[in-house]
């Protein structure tokens, strides 16, 4: 009874197995088949291997660029920050376009010995603190602030905004 029931479970396996080698006649000469589609094509293997690294290619070239691109805004805040510095230590005099770190905008209206009156025109819409002082940046578009303050000066700088 064990044989038989080995038998019905093992046939199954023998017969999946015997399929799978080549073919042979009954008469010792071995039958040659055509490779079925499945055997024809290439291996997926080396297919998802130059894949892989293809985006592993991709995925480098797009981290040097991120790096780039922060390494290029580190620059260009640096640069804005040291014309800000610099233009804080020029003379306000009446009538000058002074500007903030904030990006604030306006005009120097009176000038006393330890404070100065600014008539401030404007903020720009820029979320880039300094935007005033970046060589790459036009004139950016300003929000309308007006009032007049007084001020030590310290924080406005002299600055090429265009008041429109």
């Amino acid at each position: 009874m064990l044989v038989r029931i080995i038998s019905l479970f093992a046939l199954p396996l023998l017969l999946v197995a015997c399929d799978s080698t080549p073919n042979h006649s009954f008469d010792g000469t071995m039958k040659t088949e055509t490779p079925s589609a499945m055997e024809a094509q290439p291996s997926t293997h080396a297919t998802s291997e130059s894949e892989d690294g293809g985006l592993l290619a991709q995925l480098k070239a797009d981290e040097k660029a991120a790096e780039q691109e922060q390494a290029a805004k580190e620059q260009d805040n640096r640069l804005r920050e040291a014309k800000f510095e610099q233009n804080l230590t020029l003379k306000k005099s009446v009538g000058t376009t002074v500007c903030t770190w904030q990006n604030s905008v306006g005009t120097v209206k009176k000038v006393e010995q330890d404070r100065v009156q600014i008539a401030v025109y404007g903020r720009a819409l820029s979320a880039t603190n300094g935007i005033f002082f970046s060589p790459s940046e036009g004139s950016p578009d300003l929000t309308t602030q007006e009032g007049n303050v007084w001020t030590d000066g310290h924080d406005w700088a002299v600055c090429d905004a265009t008041l429109r």
